[in-house]
């Protein structure tokens, strides 16, 4: 049990280093200047369709008294 928890740590800090290496990569080589660019792309009509609906509405039904109900029917 006592071996295993360092090769762990160990593991998780290379994840951490190769994760780091990445994050850097991405930015260092992947623009992110939505403001700057004049590519409107990401606002293109064809994306219009992925808009959320309207939630529907719901309609809570009365409460009856089922001894009213049962009268009633009795009635007719």
């Amino acid at each position: 049990m006592y071996t295993i928890i360092p090769l762990l740590l160990a593991h998780i800090q290379e994840l951490n280093k190769q994760i780091l290496f990445l994050f850097k990569f991405i930015v260092k080589n992947i623009p992110l200047d939505l403001g700057k660019s004049k590519d409107d792309s990401l606002f293109s009509p064809k994306y219009n369709k992925l808009k959320v609906d309207k939630l529907p509405i719901i309609k809570v039904p009365e409460k009856k008294n089922y001894k009213e109900l049962l009268e009633q029917y009795l009635k007719q």
